[in-house]
């Protein structure tokens, strides 16, 4: 079984369009999976354990995924919002890989990276539709909660996106140092309003307990809502027919945004759009909307699927310790 650190991890140098291929794959896998019963992948509900501070959880994300990809496994990340400001990272896991044949472990990984990277690629697939449907375009991008997650969407966009934006703002509570090395125009703000106003790709990513954003968004604006819980209920006029999630029934609980949307709007199933859409092409532009609005809950099968792919970049440059498991008695 091969070992990998987080710090090799960070070694591997990241090809995002690479990475949105296999969110992409996985994805279609996925929907043949629901549409055709072709068992191309599996992942439960995944559960919460809950502490006394509710801010606090431990969430376990178990998966296969079959076709090409052809991975299992789980990964066991834990989010204490309290750790930042005691110079510990807020989210740390770990992912194991398994075998589909014989399910037996072949890698584990200190996984804190890894999670962010999933999160950003499968991000980055809305974008790529999006940035093609406003080709034409030089695009603001506002940022709100620049963490480790949102700076590595920062860098995904400029990388890939780097000739259609004009400008990103930034605001966070805390003083933040970081060094803009992306030739892009960028500046820190001193409030979110400043942020999301004139925004056409607005992502917020933070650890709030109280909702704030509120406010109409820029018309044909994207609403990236990857901490999940920052809209007040009156955005859901802006945006109620332009909702995409990664899966409705892991996305529709844990007073998430769109559970909010469900239980106050009576927002259901069939008045969303998932991934598969956006990837078939047939939402951007298309729908009768003032914004679209994405808030991805996580999938444990895009966790596997970039496990993988990591798993083989790590085996190409000899990255990792083998650690060889006990033999089982049972």
């Amino acid at each position: 079984m091969l070992y990998v650190t987080n710090k090799e991890t960070e070694m591997v140098e990241k090809n995002w369009n690479e990475l949105i291929r296999e969110i992409e794959k996985t994805t279609l896998l996925e929907e043949r999976t629901i549409k055709y019963g072709e068992k191309n992948t599996s992942q439960p509900e995944h559960p919460f354990v809950d502490f006394p501070d509710p801010a606090n959880r431990i969430i376990a994300l178990p998966a296969y995924v079959g076709g090409e990809v052809d991975v299992a496994g789980i990964k066991w990340i834990a989010s204490f919002p309290d750790n930042i400001n005691h110079g510990l990272a807020r989210a740390n896991s770990i992912t194991i890989l398994n075998s589909t044949k014989t399910g037996i472990p072949f890698a584990i990984f200190n996984s804190p990276l890894l999670s962010i990277v999933r999160t950003s690629s499968v991000s980055g697939v809305v974008l790529k539709r999006f940035f093609e449907y406003r080709k034409d375009e030089k695009l603001n991008v506002g940022i709100i909660g620049f963490g480790p997650i949102a700076q590595m969407h920062y860098e995904m966009m400029c990388k890939l996106f780097k000739d259609q934006i004009n400008e990103v703002k930034i605001y966070d509570l805390r003083k933040i140092d970081y060094e803009f090395k992306t030739g892009v125009k960028t500046s820190f703000v001193d409030s979110w309003k400043e942020a999301y106003e004139n925004a056409d790709v607005f992502l917020n990513a933070t650890v709030t307990k109280e909702r704030y954003v509120e406010g109409k968004p820029k018309d044909g604006s994207l609403l990236l809502n990857v901490s999940l819980r920052d809209y007040k209920m009156e955005i859901f006029d802006y945006i109620k027919n332009g909702i995409i999630v990664d899966n409705w029934f892991q996305v529709c609980r844990r007073n998430t945004d769109v559970e909010n949307f469900h239980k106050e709007k009576n927002l259901q199933e069939n008045d969303v759009y998932t991934i598969a859409d956006v990837i078939h092409g047939n939402v951007f532009g298309k729908l009768n909307t003032n914004c679209y609005f994405f808030s991805p809950f996580g999938l444990s099968t895009y966790d596997m699927a970039i496990g993988n792919y990591y798993y083989k970049k790590a085996k190409e440059l000899g990255l990792g310790t083998m650690v060889e498991p006990e033999e089982g008695t049972c």
